[in-house]
């Protein structure tokens, strides 16, 4: 089993990879925004787990650091950065990866897609970026996967080589939507001992409904929904979590994670 992560909250003396300070977005015309007044920090030896309910403003909170949307009120700060100049250095895997498994692209080229935003001129790939590919691959475990048609592979194995294809830019921080969604719970655990390793070297920040992962192998936690309530994720007890859901958990969370009465998030059975 993989070990749980070992970053504490972030202190005011050592550096961030992002802060949010009064932030609030709201879709045009939309009744009521999406995000309002998020204040959190984002460490940088944080892996912060980030869970709430559907439709709650989860992928929203990642586009505005990848600065995909500009907030209609506060100020939003990644790796010192406003969040549209600090894109290149931040690698992204979005929940539905846009990548059809029946394009006739091998696993080496899907990951060079990752270097587009990082080439400053010429049409084709070059040396450096053929060997940050490699290197992406190699960091995932996915090296010996580089001449496979990208179709022909797993669930598991195509999540990393999207997340290989996230560090081909070699990113300072990595953003993740969701990426045990769809991958059994074998391929899952994989999955997240790749990302604990990760996170040795760089912040990770990363949207999923699984409480189990979440209060098991991770420090801290963001709960969304609209606002934020960042915390530590021991504390995700049974009571917390009705409080923060208005209501039991369940319909929200992975299917096999269910609190327990004495505040312990227990996986059920297979």
């Amino acid at each position: 089993m993989p070990a749980p992560s070992s970053s504490p909250p972030p202190t005011l003396e050592e550096p961030l990879a992002a802060r949010l300070r009064g932030v609030t977005f709201a879709y045009e015309r939309a009744t009521q925004p999406a995000l309002e007044e998020v204040d959190l920090t984002i460490g940088a030896r944080d892996f912060l787990g980030v869970v709430g309910p559907n439709g709650g403003g989860k992928t929203t909170l990642l586009q505005l650091l990848l600065g995909l949307h500009r907030p209609s009120r506060g100020t939003i700060e990644v790796l010192g950065d406003p969040p549209q100049r600090a894109r290149r250095r931040v690698g992204y895997v979005p929940q539905h990866a846009r990548v059809d498994p029946t394009v006739p692209a091998d696993v080496l080229d899907v990951v060079l897609l990752g270097r587009l935003d990082a080439r400053s001129w010429g049409p084709r790939f070059g040396r450096a970026d053929r060997e940050a590919a490699f290197a992406a691959l190699e960091r995932t475990s996915s090296a010996d996967l580089a001449r496979r048609a990208f179709g022909s592979l797993s669930g598991g194995q195509r999540q990393r080589v999207l997340i290989a294809r996230a560090l081909a830019v070699d990113p300072a921080l990595l953003l993740l939507d969701e990426p045990t969604t769809g991958i059994d719970i074998h391929r899952e655990k994989e999955l997240l001992s790749l990302l604990l390793r990760l996170n040795e070297d760089l912040p990770i920040v990363m949207v999923t409904h699984d409480l189990v992962l979440v209060t098991e192998h991770l420090e801290r936690c963001a709960y969304v929904n609209r606002r934020v309530t960042a915390t530590a994720a021991e504390d995700l007890s049974l009571a917390r979590m009705e409080a923060l859901y208005h209501g039991p958990p369940g319909a929200h969370a992975s299917p096999r994670a269910t609190p327990r009465a004495d505040g312990v998030v227990e996986a059920d059975a297979p």
